[in-house]
């Protein structure tokens, strides 16, 4: 499902459904922040807000917290990893959140290593 922050197999919150839509309307008020925490997905974060996401867990779930997460790497778009079921969701970022992760100021941007990639892999990580 598509939700206002990313993509998750299931809806964190109540889903917008259209009328008679039974499948849509099953997911009822969605799995929550406790059903995030513990649904045992490997998601695709920036680095700050995955730091907020797994304090966030550990402190509702304790040792039940099972989320794992996946760096964004500059080159590999999330529909890839998708496709691929690497990750099972990810966050919607803007252009500024990838341009202050891969990018930071006073400091280098991380290297891609194209040695080992089969396919599709660039240095430019703005495309």
């Amino acid at each position: 499902t598509m939700q206002g922050s990313g993509y998750f197999p299931k809806p964190l919150g109540r889903p917008l459904c259209r009328e008679g839509d039974a499948e849509c309307l099953a997911h009822g008020n969605g799995i929550g922040l406790a059903g995030l925490c513990t649904s045992g997905w490997e998601i695709r974060y920036l680095n700050t807000p995955e730091d907020v996401l797994r304090k966030a867990c550990d402190m509702l779930v304790g040792d039940g917290n099972n989320l794992k997460f996946s760096p964004p790497t500059g080159g590999v778009a999330p529909l890839k990893l998708m496709q691929n079921r690497s990750i099972q969701g990810f966050e919607f970022v803007t252009p500024v959140d990838d341009l202050q992760e891969f990018f930071p100021i006073n400091a280098d941007p991380p290297v891609l290593d194209c040695e080992n990639e089969l396919d599709d892999c660039t240095q430019n990580i703005g495309q």
